[in-house]
């Protein structure tokens, strides 16, 4: 019995003890299989991160594609919709991955994009920068899902987004800019009210005798140099050019150690473009940079000569001042005049008498040393056929500001040119001024823009000068001396020109000056006891191509302005010529989970 008992224990004993493994065993396995559903589930969400920023990259992309090439960016989430798979709001459709390899892995991606005006847009200083703009944020948001046949189908999303943001700011941020290394080295005093920039290195000082003073702030780019050479010695003029006359340095209005910046990025003075990018996608159209930069002053393929007839580059397209402008005056090489529509409705009968004198007239530019052909335009004409109702309705077809001369043909062996006179007054339709552009040089004969009625809030009634060269002439300039010593021509009368110019320097040689940056408006006359103004911005934005022939030093071909004094306007921070070339920023935003 005893024995009996014994086995019975001994049975149960084993028989729980197997129960208690096979109870383990079900926990362990439980437990590893949970581990294992665990794993997976989070093996897979870090893959479904990863296809999540993988969209948010291709929408960034193709954003700013879009964006570049005209597309207003609160107007980008219905345009995007339309080239790609997103949608604007809600995110209703399930797509397929953008990548390829994402694709086959069975993903469902919903993609949605929107713009709010109330809370993702603000005109004031951009953010980690200086300048005055408008900020428009994008929210992009992605929620990626397993395959449906997927066992975490229904306990997996991944959802993640970011607020993509683009910065523009009119280009006339500054007194003075350059895109380049920037040099001045006036003969006589120069006064700059208003920061100076460079997308390069600066040299600045002043001839001896004479003073050069910057009131504030001065920028140029990291690696490059102020007043300095490579070994760190203080030089005054750009190492490498002619030597010249003693110079003296800059009067700073509060200090150089105050005054002085770096630029940690280059200003991208053409709308976000990529001039290095531009080259090697289309060497045709844009040999160099500077052809990129230069573009913009350009007519499109099939306007000019200077392209061949192929398609454009479309984020070149929408730079170009031809495409912008809202009046478009052709001169041809047979002497006759086109005045067109941005649509291409022939206007010339309603403008009759803004063309003044000869058209293509021979006049002597001793800086070129040859003869130009220039075409004169009465800007008082201009500006009041501008005004008549009968020209322009209100509506989309309105007049826009921008007039775009197209001077066909024009070269170094022939340079061609417009001249605008009688432009005191040079009022616009819609509160943003007057401004002119061509493809040849542009001489502007007295005072420009200097009573044109105030906009609303007292500010001067923005304008914009563009041209391949700028050249002052005098109220009393006479064509029939151009050719004769400086004594016959002397100039008549303070010079003021209220605007923004953008135009081309010659750059310096080991044996040949640039000019400097006071010299970006040319003169041609005896100026030696005359001031002159320029209330607004002065820029160099590429290297002049017809009006190529390098500066001289003052005798013969003109005598240096008593005093040059360059104002920067604020007003264009807020109100920008119409036209006028902006610089556009892109940055992906702040990243955030939904």
């Amino acid at each position: 019995m005893n024995i009996q008992s014994r086995r019975g224990s001994i049975l149960l004993s084993t028989l729980s003890f197997i129960i208690l493994l096979a109870v383990a065993a079900a926990s362990i396995l439980e437990l590893t299989m949970n581990s294992y559903k665990l794993t997976m589930r989070n093996e897979m969400r870090v893959k479904a991160r990863a296809v999540a920023e993988s969209e948010l990259e291709s929408i960034y992309f193709q954003w700013v594609s879009l964006v570049m090439t005209g597309v207003p960016a609160s107007q980008s989430p219905a345009a995007l919709s339309t080239v790609c798979d997103v949608d604007p709001a809600p995110m209703t459709t399930p797509f397929t991955a953008f990548l390829a390899a994402h694709r086959t892995q069975g993903w469902v991606i919903h993609r949605g994009i929107s713009y709010n005006s109330n809370y993702d847009y603000f005109d004031g200083i951009i953010p980690s920068t200086t300048k005055h703009g408008q900020v428009t944020y994008i929210t992009v948001k992605i929620e990626v899902l397993p395959d449906p046949g997927s066992p975490f189908r229904n306990e997996l999303a991944v959802r993640v987004g970011r607020r993509f943001a683009t910065s523009n700011s009119t280009i006339f941020q500054y007194g003075v800019f350059y895109q380049g290394d920037l040099e001045m080295a006036p003969g006589n005093n120069v006064i700059i009210d208003g920061d100076v920039a460079a997308n390069g290195s600066i040299y600045m000082a002043a001839g001896a005798g004479h003073t050069l003073t910057l009131d504030k702030q001065v920028r140029y780019l990291t690696g490059d140099y102020f007043n300095e050479d490579s070994l760190g010695n203080t030089v005054l003029r750009k190492p490498g050019t002619p030597v010249g006359g003693a110079l003296v340095a800059p009067i700073f209005g509060t200090s150089q150690a105050t005054q002085l910046e770096v630029l940690t990025q280059p200003e991208n003075l053409l709308g976000g473009v990529d001039a290095s990018l531009e080259v090697s996608l289309h060497p045709t159209l844009f040999a160099t940079e500077n052809d990129v930069y230069r573009a913009a002053i350009v007519p499109p393929p099939g306007q000019t000569d200077e392209y061949p007839n192929i398609a454009d580059d479309p984020t070149i397209a929408v730079q170009r001042m031809y495409n912008r402008a809202g009046l478009i005056v052709t001169v041809n090489t047979d002497n006759s005049v086109v005045i067109t529509k941005p649509d291409g409705t022939d206007v010339t009968a309603n403008y009759a008498g803004v063309i003044s004198g000869v058209v293509n007239k021979p006049v002597y530019d001793q800086r070129e040393g040859k003869n130009v052909l220039i075409t004169t335009v009465d800007m008082g004409a201009l500006t009041t056929a501008l005004q008549n109702p009968l020209n322009y309705v209100a509506g989309p077809n309105d007049f826009n500001g921008l007039v775009y001369f197209n001077v066909k043909s024009s070269n170094t062996t022939t340079p061609r040119a417009i001249r605008m006179i009688n432009a005191t007054n040079v009022t616009g339709r819609k509160g943003n001024g007057m401004s002119v552009a061509t493809n040849g040089g542009m001489y502007v004969q007295g005072n420009f823009n200097t009573a044109s009625t105030p906009l609303a809030d007292g500010s001067t009634n923005p304008g914009m000068i563009m041209a391949d060269q700028v050249t002052a002439l005098s109220a009393g300039w006479n064509d029939n001396n151009a050719a004769l010593p400086r004594t016959s021509r002397t100039a008549s009368g303070p010079l003021a020109i209220n605007a923004g110019i953008l135009t081309g320097n010659t750059p310096a040689t080991s044996t040949q000056f640039s000019g400097g940056a006071q010299n970006l408006l040319r003169y041609l006359e005896n100026w030696n006891t005359i001031p002159v103004t320029i209330t607004g911005s002065l820029g160099c934005l590429f290297q002049s191509k017809t009006f190529n022939s390098y500066w001289q030093q003052p005798g013969n071909i003109y005598g240096a302005p008593s005093s040059r004094n360059f104002t920067f306007d604020a007003g264009l921070l807020s109100h920008p010529p119409a036209g006028s070339p902006q610089t556009t920023a892109f940055q992906r935003g702040s990243f955030f989970v939904w």
